[in-house]
């Protein structure tokens, strides 16, 4: 198993699974393999005036392959049916970059993480045109918009956070944190920074920048959520003989109140909570699980089996009626997308997502 820097430079963007970049060689052959199948998901390429924005309306982040500058953004309304793709193509008569990462809103705009571009490209959400592109980041991965015009991204390589002026788009200054940084959330007027390399969570005060406080964690945190409570649930992943837990955390006194670890055979991943913040939701060898957030024992079974399918990315719509999962399939040819109905469990539908969609941003 790679790991450490050499696990870094081998996933960059989507270190989730090494079969993004491993089979990505093989994206000829199965570009031509792809054209010679069918997808019942209708799809638009014309230049789009308005998106069709309501409550529900999603968008698929589709990582693409490592080097091959093939990301992109999909858009699906559930509500009318309005499926458009490449969005971020059509819209700017331009490729998005080398694998989109993440993509957070603030204040009407898009913000989308490009990892291998070491860029962040903002665009209008109303017709998804660029506005600016934020360059000079190192290997960018999250945002974390803070209110007052600033935002926090973190980053693989750089050793340190990004301060971002999002009136104006541009880095303001760094906050040194030696380490690979991952997701971050905001809690009791702090910024929690999950470390993978160093296994613990860093604590920042916004309004100084300054690091006031780290928390050990189990396993190699990399995803964060907040609870229904305001707790902080942090995804320490396997690494080696690192095994994987899931860890909550008091923000009001960074006290560890709860460890829950996995075996070391498995490998879980892609944690989310529910809008309500009262389930929490990831994957794992078996499929798609949840965890009430007041649990004190892991669920013994998913509640999505896995079967044939190579899940990759889940997400939930603001209304909380709508369970999203992405299969990566070979990891070079577009990713089957499909919503499952939350009370039931039911499936509802499957569309085409872009190559390796790897997370879902959700208009609310």
């Amino acid at each position: 198993m790679i790991t450490g820097k050499a696990a870094k430079a081998k996933t960059h963007g989507a270190h989730r699974n090494l079969s993004s970049i491993l089979n990505f060689k093989f994206l000829i052959f199965n570009c031509l393999l792809l054209a010679l199948t069918s997808c019942d998901t209708p799809h638009k390429t014309q230049e789009i005036t308005d998106l069709p924005i309501s409550s529900g309306a999603v968008m698929f982040i589709n990582e693409g392959n490592y080097t091959y500058g093939n990301a992109s953004i999909s858009y699906y309304n559930p509500i009318n049916e309005s499926f458009y793709e490449d969005i971020y193509q059509t819209q700017n008569s331009r490729p998005l970059g080398d694998v989109a990462q993440s993509m957070v809103s603030i204040g009407g705009y898009g913000y989308v993480v490009v990892n291998n571009s070491n860029k962040i490209e903002v665009v209008d959400l109303l017709d998804f045109k660029n506005v600016a592109t934020i360059t000079g980041l190192t290997s960018p991965r999250y945002m974390l918009p803070l209110g007052n015009g600033r935002a926090y991204v973190s980053d693989i390589y750089g050793d340190k956070l990004t301060i971002i002026n999002t009136n104006n788009n541009t880095i303001t200054g760094t906050i040194i944190l030696p380490g690979w940084t991952e997701q971050m959330v905001l809690a009791n007027g702090l910024a929690f920074v999950a470390n993978y390399d160093s296994m613990r969570v860093e604590v920042i005060d916004p309004t100084t920048d300054a690091k006031v406080s780290h928390i050990n964690v189990a396993g190699h945190p990399m995803e964060m959520v907040l609870d229904a409570q305001g707790q902080v649930w942090v995804l320490g992943q396997k690494d080696g003989t690192d095994a994987a837990a899931l860890t909550r955390i008091n923000p009001t006194n960074n006290a560890v109140e709860q460890v829950l670890n996995f075996p070391l055979t498995e490998s879980p991943s892609h944690l989310i909570a529910d809008p309500n913040g009262a389930n929490l939701y990831y994957l794992n060898t078996g499929g798609i699980y949840k965890l009430a957030s007041t649990s004190t024992t892991l669920p013994p079974a998913p509640i999505i089996a896995k079967g044939t399918r190579n899940y990759y990315a889940i997400g939930i719509s603001p209304n909380n009626t709508l369970l999203y999962a992405s299969d990566a399939l070979d990891f070079n040819q577009r990713s089957d997308v499909y919503t499952f109905d939350i009370a039931t469990l039911g499936e509802v539908k499957q569309l085409k997502g872009g190559i390796i969609t790897g997370g879902f941003y959700f208009y609310r």
